[in-house]
């Protein structure tokens, strides 16, 4: 399965709960795919986290992919996104 059909499944669950937003970002800092297609092409710092925004580094077979980006208002931010990196 390939990391974009993975991530769909991802969003898929997001949709349930409106209150997250899920997405990959480029080593550009650019948001490549998304729960939402707004954010699409957005440029988001995953140097910088915060309370709303969490990031995870995607390595696929020891190459590096991206970080998945995480955000909601919410304190279960990085359970969620730890969640998801464990699928």
């Amino acid at each position: 399965m390939l990391i974009g059909e993975i991530f769909d499944e991802f969003i898929s669950v997001i949709h349930e709960n409106q209150k997250y937003v899920i997405g990959i970002i480029n080593e550009n800092k650019e948001v490549t795919l998304c729960s939402d297609k707004n954010l699409l092409g957005n440029t988001i710092d995953f140097n910088r986290p915060d309370k709303n925004n969490v990031f995870f580094e995607v390595n696929v077979k020891g190459q590096e992919f991206g970080y998945l980006w995480v955000n909601g208002h919410d304190d279960s931010l990085q359970m969620i996104g730890t969640f998801y990196m464990n699928l």
